[in-house]
């Protein structure tokens, strides 16, 4: 599935904002083009 949609997974720490910046801008992209 992730493959089929050129999706990339990607493990960070928990609790840490500094490694969430990637998922925070993408989620922000997600929600402006909604």
């Amino acid at each position: 599935y992730l493959k089929a949609r050129e999706i990339q997974r990607e493990n960070t720490a928990p609790y840490i904002p500094e490694q969430n910046s990637r998922v925070e801008r993408d989620n922000r992209t997600i929600i402006e083009c909604t």
